[in-house]
């Protein structure tokens, strides 16, 4: 199955259990669209046939103005004001300003280099740049519930056994950031293990609102669910 999603949208990725997950992008100028084309991009494959090649199952394509998404039981489409301002929020009020910001705030930026068997954990609201490659390193979220916690990926390149890449434990909304003119790419290879009664099945696993925003582009390999909020 193949979905590809432009432009500002808001969805439930993969399984998503609640509305609290939404991926944002503002898009450009005319000029610019045409030369640039950043995108998440999500591969799953079930445990039992890990050998077989994966399938691309969700795009989600910021280059066009465009909104549409497709699956085999429905088809919606619809479009939205382009703003490309930080400051501008959409007309129908689902998105704040800094949902709509496509780069962050980097002047208090914590920066974190991923390493091997590594557990990073966030604590605090603020804006934290994570960049590398490594394996078996998770970074888990678990901040109060008023904090807003942003996640910038800088080239991070990261392969988990059983755990996500991403987890969410408390927090009030977590954005997933991809740097401007990076790629990055977040893999699960084997069964995910749970985490006491919480059953974590996908790369980025969040139990809080999750956005998805940025000027890069994101790939997404998992044995179960790619975005799971």
């Amino acid at each position: 199955m193949f979905k590809k999603v432009s432009a500002l949208i808001t969805i439930a990725m993969l399984a998503c259990a609640t509305a609290g997950c939404t991926a944002v992008s503002t898009g450009g100028s005319a000029d610019t669209k045409s030369s640039s084309s950043e995108a998440i991009i999500i591969e799953t494959s079930s445990s039992e046939s890990r050998s077989e090649t994966s399938t691309v199952v969700t795009e989600i394509d910021t280059s066009s103005s465009a909104v549409t998404s497709e699956s085999s039981s429905s088809e919606t489409s619809s479009s939205a004001q382009n703003t490309g301002s930080a400051e501008t929020t959409d007309s129908s009020g689902l998105f704040t300003a800094r949902d709509l910001a496509q780069s962050a705030d980097l002047s208090e930026a914590v920066y974190y280099t991923a390493a091997d068997n590594t557990t990073e954990t966030i604590t605090a609201a603020g804006v934290y740049v994570v960049s590398g490659t490594a394996e078996n390193y998770t970074i888990i979220v678990e901040a109060d519930d008023e904090a807003k916690v942003q996640i910038v990926l800088d080239s991070l390149n990261v392969t988990n056994d059983d755990t996500p890449v991403i987890y969410v434990k408390n927090a009030d909304k977590v954005f997933v950031t991809t740097a401007e003119g990076t790629s990055s790419t977040l893999s699960v290879t084997d069964t995910f293990t749970s985490d006491g009664d919480t059953n974590t099945d996908a790369v980025i696993f969040s139990k809080d609102d999750l956005v998805l925003n940025g000027l890069g582009t994101l790939t997404i390999k998992s044995t179960d669910n790619g975005i799971s909020c």
